[in-house]
C-alpha cells in the first residue's frame, strides 16, 4: 500500500501556495528478481547473475534451487545476499532448471526460472547469454595445431633437403660425363696422330 501525506505552512504572511509531499510505502514482499542468466558453466558446476527488484522496503535476501526435472528433486540450494550464485557439486552430463527467489521478513518473491545444465566430461564450455567457445579446449587444440605445424615444417625441410640433394647429384653425374667424354675425345686424337706418324701408315710412300 502506498500513502501520501500532503502537509502546509503557515505564518503571517499567509499559507504555502504548494504543500510538501511525503510518501509512505507499506513493507511488503519484494518483488522477483529479472534478467537471471547463467553466465559460466563447467563439468559439475554453473554461475548464475540476475537483477534484484524492490526489496518491498526491507533488507532481501536471495536463494537459488537446483531441481533435477527427470529426478524432480532439489540437488542443490545456495542462499545470498546479492542474486549472485555459484552452484557447485552437480553431476556431469544432466540437465537441471534453477529458481531463483527472492524473500524479506514479509515473504517469499515469485520464483524466476531458468534452464541450466552442467557440462559432459568431454566438454568445457562456457556460455555468456549468447554462448561462447569453451576455455577447457583451447589449450588441447592449441597443442594439437603446434604439433601438426611442426610436422609439417618437419616433412617440408626433408622434402627440399632430398631435392636438394638429388640435383646436386645429377649435376655432378653430368660434370663426370662431360670429363669422360672429353678425355676419350683427346685418346681418339691421340691415337689418330700416332697411326698417321706410324711407317706404313696414312703417309706417303
Amino acid at each position: 500500500k502506498k500513502i501520501i501525506i500532503l502537509c502546509w505552512a503557515v505564518n503571517d504572511l499567509g499559507t504555502i501556495h504548494q504543500p510538501c509531499t511525503t510518501t509512505l510505502i507499506a513493507a511488503g514482499v519484494p518483488e522477483r528478481v529479472e534478467s537471471c542468466e547463467v553466465v559460466e558453466q563447467r563439468v559439475s558446476s554453473l554461475r548464475v547473475s540476475c537483477i534484484p527488484g524492490f526489496d518491498g522496503g526491507l533488507e532481501q535476501h536471495f536463494i537459488a534451487l537446483v531441481m533435477e526435472p527427470l529426478a524432480n528433486r532439489v540437488v542443490a540450494n545456495v542462499t545470498s545476499v546479492s542474486p549472485e550464485f555459484s552452484i557447485g557439486g552437480l553431476a556431469p552430463g544432466l540437465d537441471y532448471a534453477v529458481k531463483v527467489f527472492s524473500y524479506n521478513s514479509r515473504g517469499w518473491s515469485p520464483p524466476y526460472l531458468l534452464d541450466g545444465f552442467s557440462l559432459k566430461v568431454a566438454e568445457n564450455r562456457m556460455d555468456s547469454g549468447g554462448g561462447g567457445p569453451g576455455k577447457g579446449a583451447s589449450p588441447l587444440l592449441a597443442l594439437f595445431i603446434g604439433v601438426l605445424a611442426a610436422f609439417v615444417l618437419t616433412l617440408t625441410v626433408i622434402i627440399v633437403a632430398t631435392k636438394l640433394r638429388c640435383r646436386a647429384r645429377a649435376t655432378a653425374r653430368e660434370e663426370d660425363d662431360d670429363g669422360t667424354g672429353a678425355r676419350s675425345d683427346d685418346s681418339e686424337d691421340d691415337e689418330l696422330r700416332g697411326a698417321t706418324n706410324r711407317p706404313g701408315g696414312n703417309g706417303r710412300r
